[in-house]
């Protein structure tokens, strides 16, 4: 990809592109998590303008319960972000395996959480797409928030048309549902 990567093996796919373990070629040769964008976000016309401020703003969060986006690239067809790789599985999976969590764990895992969207709103970045899904745990047991793909920055421009939702039906906040509500971090 771009001649920057190697990609391992797919990791995951969602409705907006596929996830790769990629090697990066460059001197540190770290492993990276690339997501590729699905053609039919790539081919829209107005997508790198209407999502490079938001990257870059996603790009800026650094915090311990966030995964780190190291950047964002076109190549060919394709609209790729390069993020920090995480040994460990999602929320959702560790829920499937290990079933209810205790109430200290469940305590612990939401307070770090909290922290990391604490955090993000403080920043005017409100992530729009908080699930299982998007949790990474790691081997420590810590909690990683990742995939801010349809995230909004608070005073910023809108990632979805008027009149359109975007986000997990599931998940998403009453305010989201309506389409034409304006979404802050209460949403979240």
């Amino acid at each position: 990809l771009s001649g920057r990567y190697d990609v391992i093996r797919e990791i995951g796919h969602g409705g907006m592109g596929t996830v790769y373990e990629a090697k990066e070629r460059a001197l540190t040769e770290r492993h990276v998590a690339l997501k590729v964008l699905s053609r039919e976000y790539s081919r829209e016309k107005d997508f790198p303008s209407r999502f490079r401020g938001e990257i870059k703003t996603m790009a800026d969060l650094r915090h311990t319960g966030i995964v780190t986006l190291f950047s964002a690239d076109e190549a060919e067809e394709y609209v790729y972000f390069a993020m920090e790789y995480i040994e460990g599985k999602t929320l959702q999976e560790k829920l499937v395996e290990d079933g209810v969590f205790g109430i200290e764990e469940t305590v612990r895992i939401a307070k770090e959480l909290c922290a990391a969207l604490e955090y993000a709103h403080g920043k005017g970045v409100i992530h729009r797409d908080l699930k299982p899904e998007n949790i990474m745990v790691d081997g420590d047991g810590s909690v990683r928030i990742m995939d801010f793909g349809i995230a909004k920055t608070l005073g910023g421009t809108r990632n979805t048309k008027t009149g359109h939702s975007i986000g997990t039906p599931m998940y998403m906040s009453p305010e989201q549902c309506t389409a034409n509500a304006e979404v802050d971090a209460r949403s979240d």
